[in-house]
């Protein structure tokens, strides 16, 4: 398990689980990464939470993105584990 600390959410942990990565935030809040992303030479984790409401018979989709910048030596670390994984299939 990988380890890093944001400013905004605190401590992050990433784990390559079942091919794919799931986070689990410093408050516990835990998810599967949708994509990684790179924004201005960054790449960020990108998760899509997406939530349903039906209001006066008309059902909305209200789709949130969450973007979560990795440090490059994170990064690094998340492709190699990624490959070792992969590999082994």
């Amino acid at each position: 398990m990988l380890e890093f600390k944001n400013d905004k959410v605190g401590k992050v942990k990433v784990e390559f689980v079942d091919r794919k990565w799931r986070v689990v935030l410093q408050n516990n809040f835990e998810f599967f990464v949708t994509e990684l992303i790179e924004i201005d030479g960054v790449y960020h984790i990108m998760y899509t939470l997406e939530h349903f409401e039906d209001v006066d018979d008309i059902e909305s989709i209200i789709i949130n993105r969450i973007f979560i910048p990795i440090p490059q030596q994170i990064y690094e670390k998340m492709q190699a584990e990624k490959v070792k994984w992969v590999t082994l299939l």
